[in-house]
């Protein structure tokens, strides 16, 4: 499971503006403006790649953060 700590901060910061953004317009959904701010969050993953598998389900390779395990 995802921790938020494991989320890149440039990633935080595009889906904090793009829902900024998205809110300001009143013809759209809280919805609609939430799952704007999800995909710029993840179009903004460093290091995230597509992946079209063999077995025609797409995935979305996402590479987290690693937690100290002290």
């Amino acid at each position: 499971m995802i921790k938020s700590e494991q989320i890149p901060d440039e990633v935080v910061k595009e889906a904090l503006s793009a829902y900024n953004y998205a809110s300001t317009d009143c013809y759209t959904t809280e919805e609609q403006d939430i799952a704007i701010a999800i995909a710029a969050a993840l179009n903004a993953w460093p290091g995230a790649w597509h992946v079209d598998a063999a077995d025609f389900e797409d995935k979305l390779i996402l590479p987290l953060t690693q937690e100290n395990k002290t």
